[in-house]
């Protein structure tokens, strides 16, 4: 847990994240942080590309500070933004805002975001519509 002043959105260093606590495993507690944060700009009204945007800022920072851990931000072709975590869990953040927790699949039965489908559009790797009803999908706003 983080402790101390907490930003909201719109304020000052909203987008930067404090020092994970010693002892405390890092990339978890951050990316704990990251998503409270994105909750509360989410809560705020921001749009989907601001959200997206947003985590995209905070994934590097966690990035930075914690070797090994690692989420690469991709696109899908409804417009969604998605973040594959190295290890499989994935964060999406639909046209329409909501944001999902879930898995990387090989198809759409196994997870929310899967390699099968995937397009090329200029030299862009496209997955395909996340599925929100993939198994282990819970919706976080």
């Amino acid at each position: 847990m983080i402790e101390g002043p907490r930003p909201h959105p719109g304020e000052p260093g909203f987008r930067t994240l404090p020092e994970a606590p010693p002892g405390q495993a890092e990339g978890r507690t951050l990316n704990r942080e990251a998503m409270r944060r994105l909750g509360l700009a989410h809560d705020a009204g921001w749009s989907y590309s601001e959200l997206a945007d947003l985590y995209d800022v905070l994934r590097m920072q966690i990035e930075g500070a914690c070797p090994g851990w690692r989420a690469t931000r991709v696109k899908c072709s409804d417009g969604s933004h998605a973040f594959i975590g190295a290890l499989g869990p994935v964060l999406v953040i639909m046209p329409d805002r909501r944001i999902y927790l879930g898995q990387l699949g090989t198809d759409a039965s196994e997870g929310a975001v899967y390699w099968s489908g995937l397009s090329f559009v200029g030299g862009l790797v496209i997955f395909p519509a996340p599925k929100p009803s993939a198994p282990g999908t819970r919706q976080v706003r």
